[in-house]
């Protein structure tokens, strides 16, 4: 008896796929950050692991409308620099 994976879509190309192909971010209130241990507690959406993905996400907004608040820039090029480091990896 297998488990299946839990399946997420991503808030950019809106496609589904197993949860340990996206990453996820949490709305921590002030900021908005990556979980990459998918353990922190709050209002999380994902995104996959392409800055593709990661680019349209920042240039729809897809940010400020799944967290329903504006998202300030400095806390954009933050989580840029988080992606970055981790895809890098």
């Amino acid at each position: 008896m297998s488990k299946e994976k839990p399946m997420r879509r991503c808030i950019a190309c809106m496609e589904s796929k197993a949860q340990d192909e996206l990453f996820r971010l949490v709305d921590e209130g002030e900021t908005i950050s990556f979980d990459f241990t998918r353990r922190k507690a709050g209002r999380g959406a994902y995104v996959c692991k392409c800055n593709d993905c990661f680019d349209r996400a920042c240039n729809k907004r897809a940010f400020e409308r799944v967290f329903k608040r504006k998202i300030s820039q400095a806390n954009i090029e933050m989580l840029r620099g988080e992606f970055d480091a981790k895809i890098q990896v």
